[in-house]
């Protein structure tokens, strides 16, 4: 059976640092409530020191016809509302190895990645539906303890709960979760020719495969087929994908 008090067992104690100002939090979170607001985000925040929610967007998809600063109020135990029971199992067993990821990486690079994973949720309604969880290190400490976190709720386009990987930030890898192993298992890199950069390099400037053909000297059929491999090697569905994966990992 699953307890709520277990998502933070895996939390090292930083009771005892000086550098639990919330006059410096309370500044970085009031510049995110207005983000969350202005482009209609479902978000919400994470303190690992006082094991609570430090804000609850207004978002519907998240609050599951719940009230938001109700949620806030209860913090973790609203997942005992919402998540179906065998997900949340799952999600303790992802939140402990996610930590576990996380403690092993070197302090300066606990900033540049994020988990994300898929979970069932049931609205007050009696909906059940699939929503993609990505949670993100929002401030952490010189000592490499992960005081605030950022958590973004969007629906899942997967079929099935899970899909759990971590994603270094400008680095063009990824960590898969195996349930079966139990452990974050390093994805090939990815590698693109230089004739796909240019063509994702193209489209990220707004030209369409006609005009990238014509610049490039081929046909368009030709574009066509090195952006289904473009698709295939980032696992997007589109260019605006691809773009954003190539942005956020380096690559172009």
């Amino acid at each position: 059976m699953a307890r709520i008090t277990d998502f933070f067992k895996p939390v090292k104690d930083f009771s005892n640092s000086k550098e639990l100002d919330y006059k410096h939090t309370n500044a970085l979170l009031e510049a995110l409530i207005i983000l969350s607001r202005v482009l209609n985000l479902s978000i919400y925040v994470i303190d690992y020191y006082k094991k609570e929610f430090a804000y609850v967007s207004e978002h519907p998809l998240f609050l599951c016809g719940y009230d938001h600063e109700k949620v806030k109020t209860m913090g973790y135990n609203y997942f005992e509302q919402i998540v179906i029971p065998d997900d949340l199992n799952m999600l303790l067993e992802i939140n402990e190895k996610g930590f576990d990821f996380f403690y092993n990486l070197p302090t300066n690079r606990r900033t540049h990645c994020f988990i994300s994973y898929d979970f069932r949720v049931k609205h007050q309604n009696g909906n059940i539906f699939l929503i993609n969880h990505k949670l993100v290190p929002f401030h952490v400490l010189t000592s490499g303890e992960m005081w605030l976190a950022i958590c973004l709720v969007s629906l899942s386009e997967n079929i099935k709960p899970g899909n759990v990987y971590i994603q270094m930030l400008n680095e063009p890898v990824k960590y898969i979760y195996s349930f079966k192993q139990k452990k974050f298992n390093l994805q090939g890199s990815v590698k693109l020719s230089d004739k796909e950069k240019t063509i994702l390099k193209l489209s990220s400037l707004g030209y369409t495969s006609k005009e990238i053909a014509d610049r490039i000297y081929k046909d368009l059929n030709t574009v066509k087929f090195h952006k289904s491999n473009i698709f295939k090697k980032l696992e997007v569905r589109n260019i605006t994908e691809a773009i954003d994966f190539a942005v956020k990992n380096g690559i172009i």
